[in-house]
């Protein structure tokens, strides 16, 4: 008996042992599991981390761009880190599309993804850096990723290397690519690229177009609201010259405004410091000593060199389109342009020599002096002359100065030139009536920003409009009533995506618009009463904010509204 009940205990003791062994190797085993799988979210957590801080560095460092914003770094194509002109371009092309993520370029640390892995990325030919196309809104994104399309760029992470993938042989992207990336993302040059399935382990990030522009229409806002401030400064004298009056819609915004009602609503007008544009002036007086007065071809009506030297109140036409200038900062310009002078009829007192019937004068003045500025009215736009007195004449500009007479019957009786010579050639000068615009970078209309930014103004915020003072408001000293807005009565007002009203105080306000939503379809290049119509403005703007009212949408950008809206206040 006792030795049964001994075999027993031992038999129940083996069971028991037997049965804690089991539950030690399956505690082992769920715990590797879990162990692992705590590693992966960790490695998982690491490479979105990675993306999303490179996905940010690249969309700031495009809308921080000095001369092309939105333009995107070349891939970093020999491995270094770094987007140099002697390793990373052919000429100026990018040497490849898709290669690494150049960290030092973009002030990034050596990123990673949770294999250890450095960061790839890919780029549309259009957004590259030193790409030709004019760079905004309008420049859709040639890249797909998954199915998605209007992507800018694309960025990966490589993950751990897979069967027959050896890292660190390559030399350059062309070489490596094939050894990071899978499928055909990893074909140099690729633009529709796919993640997933069992041949690859790659993860990806896409940057659409609308995605890039939310960051670069703001950056463009900011230069228009940096430019209208800084034209506020020149046209204030107290009595509303603080917003220049907007250009129709559709027309170019480097029109001088020659002969148009100004209206509230329209284009901002654009100066590019530096290009030309049309606009009437007067040449009011001029006097030159050490030029060189070259005669005319001859003839008995040829022009006294005294009438080179000496002149003045000859006023050029730029409705006409022979009057333009050019602005390189707020005093100095060059202008050409003609004027013409004619006898009044026939038998008429003429105040030109016997024989001539018409003079034609030519300008071609570049020069520096003090301008004085003409704040924009009701009725006109803002202008500002200068003046040089005994100023030094750029020598080599020539012909500053021709003159051609013609008689009754359109034949030349003579001509003549005034040249800067070597010697310099100092004048008294004075020109006015030069058209004035806020000025805006070079960038800005070279990309066309110009047509896609609207100016709004509110009654009692437009030019030499003078409204009743608000109600226990005091102007500031030296501000006229003018610089406001009277709340709900002839302010601009604002609402929400959902009708609700945010402001009714809103003296001026800008919008950008958007990549082109579905149905909405544009021409840059229209001018003239068809670009003015409303749907015109509706294939740019939507909602509330193109149906021309005073009424404005600010609401969070989507698939049926995406327009950027930027308030313009003023001093109280």
């Amino acid at each position: 008996m006792d030795g049964t009940r001994r075999r027993r205990r031992d038999a129940g003791a083996a069971l028991l042992l037997f049965v804690a062994a089991c539950v030690v190797m399956a505690t082992a085993m769920l715990a590797g599991r879990l162990s692992a799988g705590g590693v992966r979210q960790l490695m998982d957590r690491r490479t979105a981390a990675a993306l999303a801080e490179a996905r940010a560095a690249l969309i700031g460092y495009a809308a921080s761009d000095p001369n092309r914003p939105g333009e995107l770094p070349c891939p970093d194509f020999d491995g270094d880190g770094r987007v140099t002109v002697a390793q990373d371009y052919r000429g100026t092309h990018c040497r490849t599309l898709t290669g690494w993520l150049p960290t030092y370029t973009l002030r990034l640390e050596d990123l990673r993804d949770g294999a250890g892995e450095r960061l790839w990325y890919a780029v549309t030919d259009e957004y590259r850096a030193g790409a030709p196309t004019p760079l905004s809104s309008e420049t859709p994104g040639r890249l797909s990723l998954d199915g998605r399309a209007d992507v800018v760029a694309v960025l990966f992470a490589p993950g751990e290397a897979l069967e027959g993938q050896a890292r660190g042989r390559g030399t350059s992207a062309d070489l490596a690519i094939g050894d990071h990336l899978e499928g055909g993302s990893a074909a140099p040059g690729a633009r529709d690229f796919l993640t997933g399935g069992a041949a690859t382990n790659d993860r990806a990030l896409a940057i659409t177009r609308a995605d890039l522009m939310a960051a670069v229409e703001q950056r463009v806002l900011s230069e228009v609201g940096r430019a209208l401030a800084e034209y506020a400064r020149w046209t204030d004298r107290g009595d509303g010259g603080a917003f220049p009056w907007p250009l129709p819609f559709g027309t170019d915004p480097a029109f001088d405004g020659a002969g148009e009602t100004p209206a509230r609503q329209g284009l901002l007008p654009v100066h590019v410091p530096g290009a030309w544009f049309a606009t009437d002036f007067v040449v009011d007086s001029w006097e030159f000593a050490g030029g060189t007065v070259l005669p005319g071809r001859g003839g008995p009506g040829t022009v006294d060199s005294g009438v080179l030297v000496r002149g003045g109140g000859q006023r050029v036409t730029g409705s006409a389109g022979t009057g333009r200038c050019a602005w390189s900062s707020l005093g100095t310009v060059a202008c050409r342009g003609e004027a013409v002078e004619t006898c009044a009829g026939a038998g008429a007192v003429c105040a030109l020599p016997p024989g001539v019937a018409r003079r034609v004068w030519e300008f071609d003045l570049v020069f520096t002096g003090t301008p004085t500025v003409h704040p924009p009215t009701a009725a006109r736009h803002a202008t500002r002359d200068v003046s040089v007195v005994s100023g030094a004449v750029t020598a080599g500009e020539g012909p500053l100065l021709r003159v051609t007479d013609y008689d009754s019957a359109g034949g030349e009786r003579g001509s003549g030139e005034l040249w800067a010579d070597g010697g310099g050639c100092v004048g008294t000068v004075q020109v006015s009536g030069i058209r004035l615009y806020p000025a805006l970078p070079e960038w800005y209309a070279k990309n066309g920003w110009d047509h896609q930014t609207y100016l709004a103004l509110s009654a009692g915020a437009a030019p030499g409009v003078v409204p009743a003072a608000l109600p226990g408001v005091e102007p500031a000293p030296g501000v006229a009533a003018g610089r406001r807005c009277r709340a709900g009565v002839d302010c601009l007002t604002l609402r929400d995506g959902t009708g609700l009203p945010l402001r009714d105080d809103v003296p001026a306000l800008v919008l950008a618009a958007g990549p082109p939503l579905p149905g909405q379809e544009r021409d840059p290049a229209a001018t003239g009463a068809a670009g003015s119509t409303p749907g015109g403005l509706r294939a740019y703007l939507e909602g509330d904010n193109a149906n021309g009212d005073d009424v404005f949408t600010l609401a969070a950008p989507g698939p049926r509204c995406n327009d950027r809206l930027r308030v313009l206040e003023v001093a109280p």
